[in-house]
């Protein structure tokens, strides 16, 4: 059993390997499926034994933890209230589906993000580049960055490093809405630091990236035992140090107006 174990945990690793080099997030679920179309070959045998493996015999060996996207996608929708048609333009869609999922129930969408996006939909156009670097003909009803603005200037994902990189795409968005506009963002919250891929919030910090908007909404989220995410208050979060092995343990969603 243990060598069975040993087995299933490289095949593991290299699952994880094969999807983050190819598929950027394998944490990040995404409403695609993809399988083999010959169900007698080898590989789809492979699956079904490690399958049984994880769900019978393995549990026991592993665990799991519950990344702060469990509440930001379904408050992006929450707050996100506006007419359907309207132009929404989501910023580092790469890697995650709420730009497909806002095109599929009936907005135009825009996407950008320096890394390729390969999924197409008829009301969905994306954009390859840096937000700073692009001219849009037009203004936005909406800009929506879950889990972006973090992480600009910091070289993660390939960008170019400059310190208040943030700074300079809420200006940048600020500039791209139309009058009374609403940009949706979420960002790490706590102890106000920069680590080596991303930036964690604290309220002043925060206000200082959102000068010249309006505030309308902060919603603040904690993790325990990396797993369960609960409402949350921004001086308690400030109190905690949100990096951990598995990422950030506080989070906040803000729905800010032009």
């Amino acid at each position: 059993m243990t060598n069975i174990i040993k087995k299933c945990k490289k095949f593991l690793s290299l699952q994880l390997f094969i999807q983050h080099r190819f598929f950027e997030h394998p944490y990040e679920s995404f409403p695609l499926v993809y399988y083999y179309k010959a169900p007698n070959n080898i590989f789809f045998r492979l699956r079904g034994v490690f399958e049984f493996l994880w769900r019978k015999k393995l549990p026991k060996h592993f665990d799991f933890y519950v990344t702060e996207r469990i509440v930001e996608y379904p408050l992006l929708f929450r707050l996100l209230d506006i007419p359907f048609g309207s132009k929404v333009l989501v910023f580092g869609c790469s890697g995650s589906y709420e730009a497909l999922e806002l095109a599929s129930i009936g907005y135009e969408v825009f996407g950008v993000d320096i890394r390729d996006y390969d999924i197409s939909h008829n009301r969905l156009t994306f954009i390859k580049g840096d937000l700073n670097c692009i001219d849009f003909n037009e203004k936005f009803d909406a800009v929506v960055a879950i889990s972006v603005l973090e992480h600009i200037g910091l070289e993660v994902y390939g960008s170019e490093k400059y310190i208040d990189g943030d700074m300079m795409v809420a200006k940048k968005v600020y500039g791209l809405l139309k009058e009374n506009g609403i940009f949706i963002l979420s960002v790490p919250f706590g102890k106000n630091m920069i680590t080596k891929n991303y930036r964690v919030y604290d309220k002043d910090r925060i206000l200082k990236l959102l000068e010249g908007f309006k505030i309308e909404k902060e919603l603040y989220y904690k993790r325990t035992d990396n797993k369960y995410w609960n409402v949350s208050k921004s001086d308690e979060l400030e109190k905690e140090n949100a990096p951990s092995i598995c990422g950030v343990n506080g989070v906040c969603v803000i729905k800010a107006r032009k």
